[in-house]
């Protein structure tokens, strides 16, 4: 990690304890949502408990599924699509207005079937939704052009996958933050809520002081759950650990993200490698676990044999904000007017990111939305949103 730019929490505490926007969470929704409305004109104040953007915001691979969808598509594809054409501006705006480069490119993706996967419905899925795909008519020639192993079942590459390098995305939306003079309060946890005497929601209660806004947004991440039943509301969010594995590896030596099932490789534009990731159910334990790397290790080699030979820069853990159907819940903390809720977003947390930002913030600021939140309610149907892409 660089240098932090974030503000002293201490300064002007009693002098400047209100906003027009609270924000509990400093993760790359939390962030993005920050610019977003600052960028709109309103004073916003964003809280973290830990440092800003050092969770499972910083801890990810930053793949971006291809960008469209087609007109029978339900709004979790909706969101993604209009997320990842949002991101690729965005990218390009942060780097104009802070000289940093986020690692926004397009890159392809290859995508192997998993065994219980039934990848024959695929391209019909991506042709209804136009998004382009090969299918090699001799794959074992393909794959073995790469150097990468062969596999009975029909391999797929779509040219329109992307990434984005999620640390380094991180320390442009800080960059962009300061320069909007929005306040960051690292390791400053929001511990209670500040209520009217209607029940509305008024204050952040934090060690460092109370804080008063008109508008209130809960995403914290795995962390939300906590914090939303401290208004006696159910948030089902569980951690979800994931492991993560960087290789020292050479451009050039993959052609693009690899992905089967659960597990992928990016390969970065500096040659390092990142080969992930489990989905552990161990509460808000961080802790890597030497058995699920040991077999992330041993995919890998499987899938490009050339890895079993690349040095292990660094192994680390992210914890990802698990709901029931592990789609976003993004709507009214309930029984609230001015409080919203943006958390659940499982695997997608950067790719929807930005898409999530814009809906808050069109919310906040009285615009038009393209998407309708209802869908994204905490009482839907479980399983109402299934998205084309687990990423």
């Amino acid at each position: 990690m660089t240098a932090r730019l974030t503000q002293n929490p201490s300064i002007n505490l009693m002098t400047d304890s209100s906003f027009d926007v609270l924000i509990a969470g400093g993760g790359v929704i939390g962030l993005t949502t920050g610019i977003l409305l600052a960028e709109g004109g309103l004073r916003v104040a964003i809280f973290d408990q830990s440092l800003m953007g050092t969770e499972s915001s910083w801890a990810g691979a930053g793949i971006l599924s291809p960008p469209q969808c087609g007109p029978e598509a339900n709004e979790l594809d909706q969101l993604r699509s209009h997320s990842v054409r949002g991101l690729a501006s965005f990218s390009a705006e942060l780097d104009h207005l802070t000289g940093i480069n986020n690692g926004f490119s397009i890159c392809g993706g290859l995508i192997i079937p998993d065994a219980n996967e039934n990848h024959e419905k695929w391209p019909t899925e991506w042709k209804k939704n136009g998004i382009a795909f090969v299918k090699p008519d001799y794959p074992h020639a393909f794959l073995a052009k790469y150097g990468l192993a062969t596999f009975n079942s029909e391999v797929y590459w779509l040219p329109e996958k992307g990434q984005i390098r999620n640390p380094w995305h991180m320390r442009a939306l800080l960059a962009r933050l300061n320069q909007l003079g929005v306040r960051l309060f690292e390791k400053t946890e929001v511990l209670d809520w500040g209520l009217c005497s209607n029940g509305q929601i008024r204050s952040f209660i934090t060690a460092a002081g109370e804080f008063h806004s008109s508008w209130f947004i809960l995403c914290a991440g795995s962390w939300s759950g906590e914090l939303a039943r401290k208004l006696g509301v159910n948030v089902p969010v569980t951690p979800v650990k994931g492991q993560i594995i960087l290789y020292q590896g050479q451009v050039g030596m993959l052609p693009g993200i690899i992905e089967q099932g659960k597990r992928y490789l990016v390969p970065r534009s500096d040659g390092r490698i990142l080969c992930g990731s489990t989905e552990e159910y161990s509460g808000f334990d961080k802790t890597c676990n030497p058995e699920s790397v040991s077999q992330l290790h041993e995919w890998a080699a499987t899938i490009a044999p050339i890895l079993k030979n690349c040095p292990i820069e660094q192994k680390w853990t992210g914890l990802r904000p698990g709901s029931r159907d592990n789609a976003p819940y993004l709507c009214f903390i309930p029984n609230q007017k001015q409080a919203i809720l943006a958390s659940g977003h499982f695997r997608s947390g950067l790719q929807l990111s930005w898409g999530s930002a814009d809906l808050i913030s069109r919310e906040i600021l009285q615009k038009k939305k393209p998407i309708n939140l209802k869908a994204f309610s905490l009482d839907r149907p479980c399983g109402a949103l299934m998205g084309m892409f687990k990423n």
